[in-house]
């Protein structure tokens, strides 16, 4: 849960890594592979003359994400990163990999890549 600074709005993200907290699950039902679709809201500072950023705005995004539940493995790792970008080729738009920084990763997770594509036919909330 996230706190809007100077509002009384909260954000929450959706916690799919915690479907299965505190289960202990067999090798044999491994890899477990979700999709989830979401309405996410991200704050960020904009800019209210050269030299300060004390503004907040709201923008909201949609947000599908793949998660397996797996032994570590680098080769399903690359297996979700192609299967995003294929779909974003497939549909003609133009596409980023992220890297992300450990300081952007939840806890249950070793390592991130985000794959995000601009458009511009989606509205911001301020």
């Amino acid at each position: 849960m996230y706190s809007i600074e100077d509002t009384n709005h909260c954000l929450i993200g959706i916690p799919v890594g915690g479907i299965h907290m505190d289960s202990i699950l067999a090798d044999s039902l491994l890899p477990m592979k979700y999709v989830t679709h979401s309405h996410c809201f991200c704050t960020e500072a904009v800019p209210t003359s050269k030299y300060f950023w004390g503004l907040y705005r709201v923008h909201q995004f949609s947000n599908i994400e793949m998660f397996y539940v797996l032994q570590k493995s680098d080769s399903y790792h690359q297996e979700l990163i192609k299967i995003e970008e294929y779909l974003f080729s497939s549909m003609g738009l133009h596409y980023k990999t992220l890297d992300m920084a450990s300081e952007d990763l939840g806890v249950p997770a070793y390592c991130k890549f985000d794959v995000e594509a601009w458009m511009p036919g989606f509205r911001t909330i301020w």
